[in-house]
This record gives structure tokens, C-alpha cells and sequence, in this order.
């Protein structure tokens, strides 16, 4: 019976909120960087490559978006209307991301519509399209969703948290350190089980582990193909020390 009132309450509210971010997508000028990400999508469909010509760092989170710009292009020869096209599909992926929460957490109870919908009233610094914050908060949102879902998981689930996991380092390069502590966090789990000191956890064996890091491995595979087909492994050498001298977030590379 709660989960029933779960339900219906969560698909109101969404349908509610849904609208609502629609509707605002029609409305506003962002002057921070909306512009800045259909620009980088332009330049790279106009074959720029990516970390040489383009070398901000941030630039890989457009990977996942990439072949969305490419269906744009496809259908409406230009650029027009790009950036309401933009504002639009972060919203279904806000949904999305908020529906997947809900599901997977629904035997938490109330708890997962909670935390669904306080994912879809905020956007980090108001910029409302696919950018490397939103991206990095919403696949992380996945990625921790699809790991702590039900008790068991077929290994489908994990090879989805690694493909979120992957798009989520995309976003944010230092997301690499999660992926290491989690793969440590693995081994330790499975040293102390099996000394017999804790209950097995299927979330952190190391099956689950090598589950995560193939579905990874597959987003891995495709970033590497959209790097090198349009630069050499000498012009990404040369750049590197630029990659990390972004205005304003400059990084001194030996770190």
C-alpha cells in the first residue's frame, strides 16, 4: 500500500516538476557558460580534436552528448534553436537520472522519493544544460543509484554503474580516485570475508568489481576512438601541458 502512494505521489510530482523545467527552458539568457558547451559541440563537429585544437580538459564530458548534437545537425542542417535543443535534453535527462534513483531505491521507501526529487530542483550554478557539472552530479547520482540498488543484481546492473561511473570520470577527471577506492574497497571486503570477519556484501566483490570496470572499459574504448581519430598520440603530448592551464583553474601539470 505505501509503495502505491509512492508511486503516484512520485509521478505527479515528476510530471508536476517536469513541466514546469520545460516551460523555463523557453525563458532566460544564461551568461556564464551555456554558449561556451554549443560552442565546443560546433567546433568539434567542425573537426576540431579533441584536447589538441580543444584542448580545455572539460571538453571530454561532451562525449555523451556528442551524438545528440549530431542528430540535431542532422535534422535541422544548422545550429538553430541548438541552445533550447540543449536546455530540453538536460531536462530528460534530469528525469531520467531521477526516475532510475526512484526505482532503484524504492525498497528504502520514502527515501527514494525524497532523494529523486530534490536531485530535480537543484542544478549546479543555475546553468541548466548538459555541462560538466550537471553531467558529473547526475552519473554520479547514477552510478551510487545502480550500486546500492535491491540486494541482488544481475550483472547487467553493475556493467551500467560502470558505464555511468565512466561518463561520470569523463566529467570530472578526478572522479578516477572513486574508482580506485571502490576497487580497494573491493579487495579489502574480500580478504576479510574470507577470514570469515564480515557477511559477505555483493555490491563489493570482486566479480562486482570486474563487472564495473568492463562496463567502464566499453565507454573507455569509445573515448579513446573519438580521441585518436583526429590526433596523434604526439600532438596529445604536446598539448598535454596545456590541457591543465584552463583561465582561471590554471594546475601546475606535475601535480
Amino acid at each position: 500500500k505505501t509503495s502505491k502512494y509512492l508511486n503516484y505521489i512520485y509521478i505527479g510530482l515528476m510530471i508536476l516538476i517536469g513541466t514546469v523545467l520545460i516551460w523555463r527552458a523557453f525563458y532566460g539568457v544564461n551568461y556564464n557558460d551555456e554558449m561556451y558547451y554549443a560552442a565546443c559541440l560546433n567546433r568539434l563537429y567542425c573537426g576540431d580534436a579533441y584536447l589538441v585544437q580543444a584542448w580545455q580538459i572539460d571538453i571530454m564530458s561532451l562525449i555523451p552528448v556528442y551524438p545528440f548534437y549530431l542528430l540535431f545537425r542532422l535534422i535541422t542542417g544548422s545550429n538553430e534553436g541548438l541552445i533550447l535543443f540543449l536546455r530540453i535534453l538536460y531536462v530528460g535527462f534530469q528525469l531520467c537520472v531521477s526516475l532510475v534513483c526512484f526505482l532503484r531505491l524504492k525498497h528504502k521507501g520514502w527515501v527514494s522519493l525524497f532523494v529523486s526529487l530534490i536531485y530535480l530542483l537543484f542544478t549546479p550554478f543555475n546553468i541548466a544544460v548538459m555541462s560538466y557539472n550537471t553531467m558529473a552530479l547526475g552519473f554520479a547520482m547514477l552510478t551510487f543509484a545502480l550500486l546500492i540498488g535491491p540486494h541482488r543484481h544481475p550483472s547487467r546492473d553493475f556493467i551500467f554503474c560502470g558505464i555511468a561511473f565512466a561518463c561520470f570520470i569523463l566529467a570530472n577527471p578526478f572522479a578516477i580516485f572513486l574508482y580506485l577506492l571502490y576497487a580497494a574497497s573491493c579487495l579489502i571486503h574480500t580478504i576479510l570475508h574470507k577470514k570469515g570477519r564480515v557477511q559477505e556484501l555483493e555490491e563489493l566483490s570482486l566479480s562486482s568489481l570486474l563487472w564495473v570496470t568492463a562496463g567502464a572499459f566499453l565507454v573507455f574504448l569509445i573515448f579513446v576512438f573519438m580521441l585518436f581519430r583526429r590526433a596523434s598520440l604526439w600532438e596529445l603530448y604536446h598539448t598535454f601541458r596545456f590541457n591543465l592551464q584552463v583561465p582561471g583553474h590554471e594546475q601546475n601539470p606535475a601535480q
